[in-house]
């Protein structure tokens, strides 16, 4: 089973007839740009498409800023 974005993109070109790549993020061929702009909006896509037991909530969170308190720097 795929575990890498590479790995997962490769067979994925494999399965369409496409030619592997090297390196995932690269643009030195066409697949190569192609995966780098899909890839990340497949999974999104993917993930919001089910309800997966390890994705139950979508959350955006906010920064936090700490203090420092005396004596403890």
């Amino acid at each position: 089973m795929p575990q890498t974005a590479l790995q997962i993109c490769n067979s994925a070109l494999v399965k369409i007839g496409g030619a592997a790549i090297t390196a995932y993020g690269g643009t030195s061929s066409k697949e190569a740009r192609l995966t780098t702009d899909s890839f990340p909006r497949s999974i999104n896509l993917l993930t919001r498409s089910h309800v997966w037991a390890f994705l139950k909530k979508v959350s955006m969170l906010t920064s936090v800023t700490t203090t420092t308190i005396f004596p403890w720097g």
